[in-house]
């Protein structure tokens, strides 16, 4: 559901509240209770990415997927079929259904070099919701980095250790913009990204929700916010965007 705050904030027009879930609201002295991402707009493909590291390209939104997917590299752990992640996404139904649903299941056995014994791995089905593809492949987590945010301005960057992402083949990156890395799932899965930076930013007063501004247009960024307000727009003084707009729950996929 978009809304609009009258007037809309030129070049940002368009606004989105949403609100996956309300925590208790209780005193906390973490020194941020939010974080912020530079939204962008794509020319070619009107589609919308956030920023989740110096080197990335770029993450398409995703509002439905229960956990994100991205090139997977070197560096990545892949998790095993019995870690708590894997139990996790093995209870989301891939999207469209007609993909199969096979998380926990092993698909391959690698060697521990310590004890010489076997291991499963993770094995998920991502989708891709542009073309309406799916594919197999392993659950791996990786490090993310985020500014933490007022309200007003980024403040110091916060690494995310541990982010869970499946890693995509190349098949599923048709159809996205040129040069991105993935997809980034902001949907009400215990997986998703609003889930796990609320983890990150550790506050019991944080509640576990999200705004986003989209960009008009390719040549302005909007931004993104995960956790508490105010979230000001710019130019200063801004506008709380909090104090104009509602909140909206995000539906599930059945």
């Amino acid at each position: 559901m978009m809304l609009l705050p009258p007037p809309p904030p030129p070049p940002l027009t368009i606004i989105l509240i949403l609100l996956l879930a309300i925590s208790t609201i209780a005193s906390s002295a973490q020194p941020y209770h939010a974080l912020v991402s530079p939204i962008t707009k794509d020319s070619s493909t009107s589609l919308y990415s956030i920023t989740l590291g110096p080197k990335d390209g770029g993450y398409v939104i995703d509002l439905s997927s229960p956990f994100s997917w991205r090139r997977c590299d070197p560096h990545d752990t892949i998790l095993p079929c019995g870690s708590q992640q894997c139990v996790a996404a093995g209870r989301y139904q891939p999207h469209p259904k007609s993909c199969p649903h096979q998380s926990r299941v092993q698909i391959g056995g690698k060697n521990d070099s310590r004890s010489g014994h076997q291991f499963c791995l993770c094995a998920v089905t991502e989708s891709n919701p542009v073309t309406k593809s799916c594919a197999s492949s392993e659950l791996a987590v990786h490090n993310v980095v985020i500014p933490s945010t007022d309200g007003h301005v980024p403040k110091a960057n916060i690494t995310v250790n541990g982010v869970p992402f499946a890693c995509a083949p190349e098949s599923l990156f048709h159809a996205l913009p040129s040069g991105s890395s993935g997809m980034a799932s902001l949907s009400p899965s215990s997986l998703s990204l609003p889930s796990l930076f609320k983890k990150a930013i550790g506050a019991t007063a944080v509640n576990k929700q999200f705004a986003i501004c989209l960009p008009s247009s390719s040549s302005s960024p909007g931004v993104s916010f995960f956790g508490n307000g105010p979230f000001y727009l710019l130019p200063p003084p801004g506008i709380d965007v909090t104090q104009l707009l509602a909140f909206t729950p995000l539906l599930k996929n059945r």
